[in-house]
């Protein structure tokens, strides 16, 4: 992560939050188109065919009512009384079943439409033998014809019927259940989606404000320590982003002023020596051999230059080696000599 540019950084941080966002949008969107279908399903759908079911069933109730009523009825003419009524319910019974074979959609419940299907045929054949063996005036017939055919087909029918609204309810109670779970898991999936997104977010904000403040904090002290003349510090660069950039310039800002600090210092000795040189004296000018250094003394540039002549500084002990000593010898006693001779000399002139 700290190869990349900070603005690389903000870019996948907020990428990485918008994916999020755009996932809450589109799982949101989805589970709210599917919710909406299965409320339409169940409104004009389930609901509808369960109602339709309820009056077809009664229906054919009230057309059982009829044939009932005929096969009790002493007159003949109860027939043509209750005929058109009873072709009434017979169409309006046949335009539910259509409506119901029209909008079912569950093929598991029309196994059980199907099968109601075929029983009403045989039901319609025993209705209208009673009403043909009311119509004949024999009675033996009408009695073959209620008990033996159409008592047994209408209770297969209807039995038929009962099955089919209980499994149409059913399967409406299972879409209801359908919803109730989609939008419960669609609050859970937001709410997940929704905590990973601020986790996520927060992660991303606490990281890259400290990959970014750190680097700043250690190059401000770098800063400060090169504005106070400390220039032997070490500044370390990690990574490819702006902050490392800035931290390397920094470093080679404090190598190069340190360079020119350790080029400078042997340039001042040397202006210092030709400064003390060039000092003027009021001493008449004459040739004169080198004043020696004593060993240990400091040299030209770093004393004074004085005006006067000062008596020549005692010598140093002699060392012990009789070798060395013959050197020290040597090498003191003529300058020491001439000095003497240069003291008295003047002194008699001023004499």
């Amino acid at each position: 992560m700290k190869n990349l540019k900070i603005g690389a950084r903000l870019g996948l941080a907020f990428a990485v939050v918008l994916a999020l966002l755009l996932a809450m949008a589109a799982t949101s969107l989805t589970r709210m188109q599917t919710a909406g279908d299965l409320t339409y399903r169940l409104v004009n759908t389930s609901t509808k065919n369960q109602q339709t079911v309820s009056e077809w069933r009664k229906a054919v109730e009230v057309n059982d009512a009829l044939i009932d009523a005929v096969y009790h009825a002493g007159d003949v003419g109860v027939v043509a009384q209750l005929a058109p009524r009873l072709r009434d319910n017979v169409r309006r019974a046949e335009a539910l079943q259509a409506d119901v074979d029209a909008n079912l959609l569950n093929m598991k419940v029309r196994v059980f439409l199907d099968r109601a299907k075929e029983l009403r045929g045989a039901y319609d054949g025993a209705r209208d033998a009673v009403l043909e063996a009311k119509l004949s005036g024999d009675p033996a017939r009408l009695e073959q014809a209620y008990n033996a055919q159409f008592v047994p087909r209408a209770r297969a029918f209807e039995a038929a019927l009962e099955e089919f609204a209980n499994r149409q309810s059913t399967a409406t109670g299972a879409v209801g259940t359908t919803i109730l779970t989609s939008y419960a898991e669609t609050r859970i999936i937001l709410l997940v989606l929704a905590v990973a997104a601020i986790i996520l977010g927060a992660g991303f904000a606490w990281f890259i404000t400290r990959s970014i403040t750190a680097p700043l904090r250690q190059a401000v002290e770098v800063a400060e320590r090169v504005a106070d003349g400390d220039l032997g510090s070490r500044v370390d660069a990690q990574g490819r982003d702006e902050v490392a950039q800035l931290m390397e310039a920094l470093g080679r800002m404090n190598a190069n002023l340190a360079a020119r600090r350790s080029r400078r210092r042997p340039a001042k000795s040397r202006a210092a020596t030709r400064t003390c040189r060039a000092a003027p004296s009021s001493r008449p000018v004459r040739s004169r051999k080198p004043r020696p250094r004593w060993r240990n003394s400091p040299p030209p540039c770093a004393r004074t230059p004085n005006t006067r002549a000062a008596p020549m500084a005692w010598p140093p002990a002699p060392p012990a080696s009789p070798a060395k000593a013959a050197r020290w010898s040597t090498r003191w006693s003529a300058p020491w000599a001439a000095s003497t001779r240069r003291r008295s000399a003047s002194s008699t002139s001023s004499a």
